[in-house]
């Protein structure tokens, strides 16, 4: 039987090792643990005595932030302005509002590139007026938030901006008020630069431990409770439900506890449990020996909290060495429709799923990362990234994908490194890096402000400035610079870019350079799609599912991919939430599983006939031939 827990496992951090001032003091973790002692940093990339641990580890039991969700917080990491939206709403305790705000976007000249999990955090961000757009009418989602950005919020979040002297004076009004109340006390900085995580962390620590102010004199009231005090007193702050969900696992083990890697919500009146099978879908969970051939369709009658529904479902032999699961595209491009039927028929498909969400009443493109034949055509943010081995051996990855760059000389000796976040996604703005291939099509027209340098043979050959229309060499690329990334002298990193100097290229996963190695070298078909449902055999429905389903309804008709020793399960249900997914699957006997476009994109197909009719023409799916 084949490995399928290909992730390196990840510690969900159920135990910290630290004493939080006014905060909550929890046994060391070397001595904490399920079944015996846990001998293991709670981070995997924070250890207990990096600078910024404590902060880490209180942000993470107060639920303001809670890294990657695999063990690592990403320190040396970069936080955009999106993402920092959604730790000073947390900070404030505005996850209610947030998920009320969540429907619709915010409302800014670039809303469109406002991340889907964002749309309620912004909006309770600027509702709380913890956050402001730019004067030009722009949020800049994915912009680098700067030391003095985040003091300036940390402020509003902490009640002292109206105790600013003279606030037009932005920003060293902000930071010698900061300075005063001992907001930034011995925390590094370039008020100019880009904050990292790390930073980020100390930060919000500290302002999480300040006195509110006097209204009288705008200074640290000695008679006030901080935040984190009034956290520790309404029950926010509780580890005992943290060690209560790793006695929930029922592991023995760290390996155990790290494999299974809960998400979870932080707060009570909110908090995911697990879900448990009960003994009747356990008997009639399939043990794996079945004898249904390489392909073959069945539906299966499953009973799940009550309710009994019928889950349609094609079981693939992922051990036969004749089959092969690949990803294919509308018309083999990006930016296009097309119906079910066409791309099984020309796909010469046994077996067929839709899968990548997509932006089906807009530009068509899809969701995520998609690569097939060992090229990527597509990379940007998304939920689970799956791929497919030419073995058939199954990869799940939940990290931000990113390329990561080297710029050397014309003699070989490195310049500087960078990364650019997307690969053929059209919506580069001034403050990101992009990468466009020949998949992208001829040309591209890029909107943004900055430059376009034009790569064959690994070589800077020539440039053009943005925006405007690009045409993209068919035997190189184009990587584009924003006009407002610069270097820690202030300089443009565009300027580095000369002709005639060399570029080197690696895909990668923030903050996990082993295990983006193998996905990316071993992985010809990708798709993205998500969320995760189970995760080596328990249920595992993320922060975000929760929030989905609040915002389209709950139950909805549904598809999903699973994988379990060499069996390979394309499933779609006529009505269910995630939660009731997530055991439907675990019912067939599927190990791990995601969530894949629903709705009107659900589509099934097996030997010659449509099993599931999708309601529209799609961009992505994911077959067996």
């Amino acid at each position: 039987m084949k490995d399928r827990s290909r992730r390196s496992p990840r510690c969900p951090h159920f135990w910290m090792a630290a004493t939080f001032i006014v905060l909550v003091t929890l046994m060391p973790a070397a001595t904490y643990g399920v079944g015996g002692e846990i001998e293991r940093e709670p981070f995997d990339d924070v250890p207990s005595d990096h600078e910024s641990f404590d902060a880490f580890a209180a942000l993470y039991v107060l639920g303001i932030f809670t890294g990657y969700g695999d063990g690592t917080m990403g320190p040396a990491d970069p936080l955009s302005r999106q993402e920092y939206a959604r730790v000073a709403a947390a900070a404030v305790d505005a996850g209610d509002l947030a998920r009320k705000l969540a429907e619709e976007r915010p409302d800014f000249q670039d809303s469109e590139h406002i991340s889907d999990w964002a749309f309620g955090w912004v909006r309770a961000a600027v509702e709380m007026d913890l956050i402001d757009g730019y004067p030009d009418g722009e949020f800049k989602p994915h912009a680098d938030i700067s030391f003095s950005e985040a003091v300036t919020m940390l402020l509003r979040v902490t009640g002292y901006a109206e105790h600013v002297g003279d606030a037009a004076n932005w920003p060293d009004a902000q930071l010698e008020t900061a300075s005063q109340i001992g907001l930034i006390d011995e925390i590094p900085h370039d008020m100019g630069e880009a904050i990292s995580r790390s930073t980020m962390a100390q930060l919000v620590y500290s302002a999480l431990q300040i006195n509110p102010p006097d209204t009288a004199t705008g200074r640290p009231d000695p008679d006030g409770s901080p935040m984190i005090e009034k956290y520790r007193t309404e029950g926010r702050v509780d580890e005992s439900r943290l060690a209560d969900r790793v006695l929930l696992l029922g592991a023995g083990s760290l390996e155990e506890v790290r494999g299974h890697e809960l998400q979870m919500l932080k707060t009570p009146e909110n908090d995911i449990g697990l879900i448990q099978m009960t003994e009747e879908e356990e008997a009639d969970a399939p043990t794996g020996e079945c004898d249904r051939g390489a392909v073959q369709y069945y539906e299966k009658e499953m009973t799940v909290d009550d309710g009994t529904g019928t889950a349609q479902v094609v079981q693939v032999n992922l051990s036969d060495p004749d089959l092969t699961v690949a990803a294919a595209m509308s018309h083999d491009r990006l930016g296009d429709a097309e119906s079910f039927s066409d791309m099984v028929d020309r796909e010469n498909a046994l077996a067929a799923i839709n899968a990548n969400y997509f932006h089906s009443e807009g530009n068509l493109e899809p969701i995520g990362t998609v690569a097939s034949d060992g090229e990527v055509h597509l990379m940007e943010g998304g939920q689970v990234n799956v791929g497919f081995t030419e073995d058939n051996d199954v990869f799940f990855n939940e990290k931000a994908p990113l390329v990561r760059g080297k710029l050397k000389d014309a003699g070989g000796e490195e310049i500087a490194t960078w990364s650019a976040w997307m690969v053929n996604a059209l919506h580069a703005d001034e403050n990101t890096m992009a990468i466009f291939t020949p998949h992208r099509g001829e040309s591209v027209e890029i909107e943004a402000e900055g430059k376009a340098f034009i790569i064959r043979d690994g070589i800077i050959r020539d440039n053009v400035v943005t925006p405007g229309k690009v045409d993209i060499p068919a035997d190189g690329m184009i990587i584009f610079c924003g006009a407002e990334i610069t270097g820690e002298s202030g300089e443009h990193i565009y300027d580095r870019f000369s002709i005639g100097r060399r570029v080197t290229l690696s895909y990668s996963f923030s903050g996990a350079p082993d295990e983006a190695a193998r996905f990316w070298h071993e992985s010809q078909e990708i798709i993205t799609a998500g969320p995760r449902l189970l995760r080596s055999g328990r249920t595992d429905v993320a922060i975000h599912a929760a929030s989905e389903e609040d915002r389209r309804g709950g139950s909805r008709r549904r598809s999903a991919l699973g994988v379990s020793d060499d069996e390979l399960f394309l499933v779609s249900v006529k009505s269910a939430t995630y939660s009731e997914l997530a055991r439907v699957m675990k019912g067939l006997g599927a190990v791990d599983a995601i969530s894949l476009d629903g709705g009107a994109s659900s589509a099934l197909y097996h030997d010659g006939e449509i099993k599931v009719t999708p309601g529209r023409e799609l961009s992505t799916i994911l077959l067996v031939r």
